[in-house]
């Protein structure tokens, strides 16, 4: 198995980061019929790649979340 692992020693062993990117960059539904399933899978999406972007550049962290548009348009799914 393979593991990410940054300068702090953390590791991120589920790749859910790598695995969100690799539904986008396939065109792959990020909808799913059951939306409390769907909210609970965007929101460990979103805490993966925070906790990466932050296990390599804090401030790069803090930059994409002041500029993230993901919870404006998850409030706009009708």
């Amino acid at each position: 198995m393979t593991y990410w692992k940054c300068q702090s020693g953390k590791v991120d062993t589920d790749h859910s980061g790598y695995r969100l990117r690799n539904r986008c960059a396939h065109h792959e539904s990020l909808v799913f019929p059951n939306q409390a399933h769907e909210t609970a899978n965007l929101d460990r999406q979103v805490q993966a790649i925070n906790n990466v972007a932050n296990w390599i550049e804090p401030a790069a962290a803090k930059w994409i979340a002041h500029h993230s548009r993901v919870q404006l348009v998850r409030m706009q799914r009708p």
